[in-house]
């Protein structure tokens, strides 16, 4: 049988790791994703790297690219650290729930005791490994 080709989709946050000068904080969990699941040949769409002057775009812009890559990917994996200080990762989830995507998250934030956030995410795990070990066992033929 040959294989599907899925990409996943990395969210979570970016802006607040980059203006408290911790930027590694956003884009190393991401480069770890990207090169774990290239072994397994499933792409990544890494807004760290596709959209580093995001910022200096009209928003609606940003906004339009996001939502391509989320309606165009196969699964969503969420780094939950900070997200009650990112907007932008809860628009990312709502819009993958609404398009029906698997939700694998990792990571810690107080919001998964709110039904809102626990309904947005269908697997939790603690870790990035876990998660990324996760989509390989479940989403690899």
């Amino acid at each position: 049988m040959k294989p599907f080709k899925k990409t996943v989709y990395l969210a979570g946050a970016i802006s607040y790791f980059y203006n408290t000068n911790q930027r590694e904080r956003a884009t190393g969990w991401r480069d770890i994703a990207e090169k774990y699941l290239e072994f397994y040949e499933i792409k990544c769409f890494n807004p760290c790297k596709e959209s580093q002057h995001a910022w200096e775009q009209p928003q609606n812009g940003t906004m339009k690219q996001n939502y391509f890559y989320l309606k165009n990917s196969d699964i969503i994996l969420v780094n939950l650290d900070m997200i009650n200080d990112s907007i932008g990762t809860v628009w990312e989830l709502s819009v993958g729930w609404m398009e029906h995507k698997p939700i694998i998250a990792f990571g810690k934030t107080n919001w998964l005791e709110r039904p809102h956030t626990q309904s947005l995410i269908d697997v939790k795990v603690d870790t990035l490994e876990e998660a990324l070990e996760y989509i390989s066992e479940m989403y690899v033929l």
